[in-house]
């Protein structure tokens, strides 16, 4: 079995913003440094994700050739209106700030994978109950930046409720080299093209658990001691900056009085009395969090249930509508006439009516209304038919004007060849003449 981490980045992920004012790196490590942990874990694929950013996909996927035991795929962890959600297998960026709609669609045309990230997450922007209705291929039901004991449990949950619906995930979400290795996805090979054909199947399987705490701590001081050390080239003048790095942008439009209040800020941030009390403080929000969450747990499985029943079934409606609306108007919905005509004789008028709508709902959008026309028309034609064949079985013979019958009158077969104006382009293509 492979080994993938499809959910790693590096400082082109630019940097997160906390209670309005302050800004901190999201990382500070290289695409590099990322490749490198990777083969050192024994890894077969990775995919570099930065928040909105492939330039760091891309710069890793090119250090990655030189190796033969490892391929990077170029990912993308994108902010949508609804959410975060991940397109794997890119060959440019996505753009944020769309609808999660519309950004499925961009990664779908560039033939890529859609995973959703922590979906349902109540500290970071997941996307919820909304993946039950989205066109995506897998989401993680372990995300190695959640250590609390809600998040990935009930994404665990939800998978193993729906078996093969989608492909189960596991990303370590690892802004640093010490909060990767700890999850992984396993797959059926080796290579990157034998990942994307067990993620389409449904047979990848997510294995691990969340980083430790102590790897959240260690990271939270990577990247004080990144930032500083940024912020200190900023102010000597030799912080250079290369496309798409939003973390280098970032800290060169900030002026110099900024960058050294930066500094003096991360060194207090260091001391080892504020590093453990904001650790503390996170994990006592985190525990709190978890137990609102578990308690409404079984309530929000009957709810996705519903929503899953719901999808299910608007999916099958617009299956049978698809049969409807490929050109013929005779689906098993409704019956075909011996004649081969569009009305079934001898039903009763509810039935017709029955069967006047559903040849609607099937070519409303065509030429709804003359179609409506036409229905009714060959149906009251039909049906002055139908009665004159009754009276002549009733008694016993056969009208005047056919063939053995008086001379007056014209007859009923030359009555019934002669052209109708009914009997149009449109009423031959809609009754299937």
């Amino acid at each position: 079995m492979g080994k993938a981490d499809t959910h790693l980045h590096t400082h082109y992920s630019g940097y997160s913003q906390l209670g309005g004012a302050m800004k901190f790196p999201e990382s500070v490590i290289t695409p590099e440094d990322q490749v490198d942990k990777m083969r050192k874990l024994g890894y077969d694929v990775m995919a570099i994700t930065d928040h909105d950013e492939t330039a760091g996909a891309f710069r890793g996927e090119k250090y990655a050739r030189r190796f033969d035991d490892i391929e990077l795929i170029v990912g993308e962890e994108v902010s949508t209106a609804d959410g975060e959600i991940i397109g794997l297998f890119l060959n440019e960026r996505v753009p944020k700030g769309l609808s999660v709609e519309e950004t499925v669609d961009i990664i779908r045309a560039q033939d890529g994978i859609v995973i959703a990230p922590h979906p349902f997450s109540f500290h970071v922007p997941g996307l919820q109950e909304k993946i039950l209705e989205l066109d995506i291929d897998g989401f993680e039901t372990i995300n190695g930046g959640h250590p609390d004991r809600y998040s990935n449990m009930f994404a665990k949950k939800v998978m193993d409720a729906y078996p093969k619906r989608w492909a189960d995930m596991a990303g370590s979400d690892a802004h640093s080299v010490y909060t990767s290795g700890t999850c992984w996805t396993e797959f059926e090979g080796s290579t990157a093209d034998d990942f994307r054909e067990s993620i389409l199947k449904r047979t990848t399987r997510a294995v691990g658990k969340a980083a430790p705490p102590f790897g959240q701590v260690q990271w939270s001081a990577e990247v004080v001691m990144g930032g500083q050390r940024l912020l200190w080239q900023k102010l000597k003048g030799d912080l250079k900056q290369t496309e798409g790095d939003q973390l280098a942008e970032k800290i060169l439009s900030i002026n110099r009085l900024k960058a050294a209040t930066g500094l003096i800020a991360g060194s207090a941030y260091l001391f080892p009395p504020i590093t453990c009390l904001a650790s503390t403080l996170s994990l006592i929000y985190l525990g709190i969090g978890s137990r609102r969450m578990i308690s409404k747990m079984g309530e929000r499985l009957a709810g996705i249930d519903k929503i899953i029943r719901r999808v299910d079934g608007k999916e099958a409606r617009d299956v049978r509508k698809g049969k409807l609306q490929g050109g013929d108007l005779h689906s098993e919905k409704v019956p075909r006439p011996l004649d081969g005509r569009g009305l079934v004789l001898r039903q009763s008028p509810l039935s017709r009516l029955r069967q006047v709508l559903l040849v609607l709902a099937g070519h409303w959008h065509v030429e709804g209304l003359g179609r409506l026309v036409a229905v009714l028309r060959k149906s009251r034609r039909n049906n002055r038919r139908r009665r004159v064949q009754s009276g002549v079985r009733r008694m016993g013979g056969r009208p005047e004007g056919r063939r053995g019958g008086g001379p007056q009158g014209p007859s009923l077969r030359g009555a019934g060849n002669r052209r109708d104006p009914d009997d149009s382009v449109e009423g031959r293509r809609c009754f299937g003449r």
